[in-house]
Formats: C-alpha cells, sequence, structure tokens
C-alpha cells in the first residue's frame, strides 16, 4: 500500500462508519485488505485501493469498510451490565406504571449479535412473564455480513466458549454440526437491522435501554460527541444507557448523569439532556 493511500483510507472510514485510522494501523489496514482483495478477486490492495478512488461510492466502498471493522465481541461480556440489567434495571422500567409492563431495548452496534441474545436469555431466564408482545430488542450494525450472521443465530465451539454459560447453552441453543443455533424461540425475540448511527436512527426509538458498548474507542472526539448527541434523542427521558468498560461521557457530553452500581455504571439522562 503507497503511503499516500492511507490519508484516503482514512477519511473513507470515517465518512462511512466512523472508525478512526491512526498511522500505527497502517499495517493492520493493508493485511485486511489484502484479504479483502483476495476475497474479492481483485488482484493486490494497489488495484483494489485504485478503485476505491475511481468509482462512485457503491458496495465495493461498503465491504472493504466493513473488512476494517473489529467485530471483537463475546456472550455476557463484562458481565457487571448484565447484572445491573437484571436486578435493578428491568425490575425498575416494569415497576412504572407509565411501561405498561414493556420493555424496550437497542443494541446500537451488535457485531454478530452476542450481545443482543445474551440479552434476550437474560429476560427469557429471569422474566419469563416479558412476553415477546411485551418486548421490542433491536439490534443494529453497519456492517451487513455482520448483521446477517448474527440473524442466523450460529456460532463456532469457540464463539460459544467465550462466556455463555454452560446452562444457557444447553437450555437455549441445538448443535450443528461443528456448529451451534439458537433456538428459533430466541432469535425471534431479536430484530436485527443494517444501520449506521452516524446518520440514522432506528424507527423504534426512543428505547428504555440502550447499549452502545465498545464503539466509541473507535471513533474520534467529534464523532464521539455527535454520537452520543443523536443517542439522547434515542433514549426515553428516564431511560438507562450502557457504555463500554473503558468508555465515557465524561468531557464530550454533558447531556448524561452516571451512576456506580454493582461494579459497573451506567448513564441517565440530565432533565436538559433530551431537549438538545
Amino acid at each position: 500500500m503507497k503511503k499516500e493511500d492511507f490519508p484516503f483510507l482514512r477519511q473513507l472510514a470515517r465518512e462511512m462508519s466512523g472508525i478512526s485510522l491512526t498511522e500505527d494501523k497502517a499495517f493492520l489496514v493493508e493485511s485486511r485488505l489484502e484479504a479483502f482483495a483476495s476475497r474479492e478477486g481483485v488482484a493486490s490492495v494497489d488495484d483494489l485501493i485504485r478503485r476505491l478512488r475511481q468509482e462512485p461510492l457503491n458496495g465495493l466502498h461498503q465491504r472493504a469498510m466493513e473488512a476494517l471493522a473489529n467485530h471483537e465481541t463475546l456472550f455476557f461480556r463484562d458481565i457487571a451490565p448484565f447484572e445491573i440489567l437484571r436486578r435493578w434495571i428491568v425490575p425498575e422500567i416494569l415497576s412504572r406504571g407509565s411501561s405498561g409492563g414493556r420493555v424496550s431495548v437497542w443494541s446500537a452496534a451488535c457485531s454478530f449479535g452476542q450481545e443482543p441474545y445474551s440479552v434476550a436469555m437474560l429476560l427469557r431466564e429471569h422474566f419469563p412473564a416479558l412476553h415477546d408482545s411485551a418486548l421490542r430488542l433491536v439490534a443494529s450494525d453497519f456492517s451487513t455480513v455482520a448483521v446477517e450472521r448474527a440473524a442466523s443465530g450460529r456460532y463456532s465451539q469457540l464463539e460459544i466458549n467465550r462466556g455463555l454459560p454452560a446452562p444457557y447453552l444447553l437450555k437455549y441453543f441445538e448443535q450443528h454440526g461443528l456448529e451451534w443455533q439458537l433456538r428459533p424461540e430466541i432469535r425471534r425475540m431479536v430484530e436485527f437491522e443494517r444501520l449506521n448511527l452516524l446518520n440514522t436512527l432506528p424507527a423504534a426509538a426512543p428505547f428504555d435501554i440502550i447499549l452502545l458498548r465498545n464503539m466509541l474507542i473507535y471513533l474520534d472526539l467529534d464523532l464521539r460527541r455527535s454520537v452520543l448527541g443523536r443517542i439522547r434523542r434515542a433514549l426515553k427521558p428516564d431511560g438507562f444507557l450502557f457504555l463500554g468498560i473503558s468508555e465515557s461521557t465524561f468531557g464530550i457530553d454533558d447531556g448524561y448523569s452516571p451512576v456506580a452500581v454493582d461494579n459497573g455504571c451506567y448513564y441517565r439522562l440530565r432533565p436538559t439532556g433530551g431537549l438538545l
């Protein structure tokens, strides 16, 4: 990859996915594009970049940027948020007369689906009275490949071993050869859609709970501020926002107040936060 191509790729990634590519990631970018070019039948990374420069934005650009994304995830990641949901947040929402016994959740960067399916299994396990008609669980990602894979609910043994409690495997999965697939009743609980939250919000907004975990770390400061501002419009005034353990709204968006509980943290809108 030519040195002058990296600024072009960095700008393209920022505009299409929000991913911030720093100079120290040049080797990783080239490696991923090399594998992508091979899958696409393009002779070399240089030929691929030449096409990306010359052609109007199309599916090739989208797929190339998806190839640069980090889809690292696992079931019940950083267990604390799920314990907070189980012990505090879902019971509080259900106790509100205004909720009508309904709960709405958005997994805003769902990758291959482990996060929203973890929420689905948690709710099915601990809140069996929360029937499908009383739950709206939306999961989105900017990657078409990730969303399609997530919707299939199929995982390798290695993915299953990362975070999934053994009783949940026995109760909620079926084995198909070397893979495991979530049972249909769990897959039906989640609505998957391809969505770029840099410029779009789900039609089902606003939500009681938004999980925006481990995405902001890949964005520059301006895009973090923009995304958090959009999320405020997607969160109910009395809703709950979860970020990754290394992420915070501090110094970025003062429309949120952090709440520490059970070795974890979530955010609430300040009284004027939802009005901006």
